[in-house]
């Protein structure tokens, strides 16, 4: 996806099941903005935060085996 953040966070705004991760997601990809376009090399402390951001985003938004909405379990 060719987006930047800004614009990328406005069309998840348009889908309700984005909501519990919206916040997270936008601190996630403002990270990774820094990384790709200004060269940043975060401290290890930030890339353990953008790990656990990561694993957030995809655990509040996999489907889970019986569909009915609730978060998946979590391995980690």
């Amino acid at each position: 996806m060719e987006l930047p953040t800004s614009e990328a966070v406005e069309l998840l705004k348009k889908h309700p099941e984005s909501g519990p991760v919206l916040d997270v997601t936008y601190n996630f990809l403002s990270n990774a903005d820094l990384v790709k376009f200004a060269k940043y090399t975060p401290l290890d402390s930030v890339n353990e935060e953008m790990m656990k951001q990561a694993y957030e985003i995809v655990r509040k938004t996999a489907p889970t085996e019986a569909g009915d909405g609730k978060e998946a379990e979590s391995d980690v």
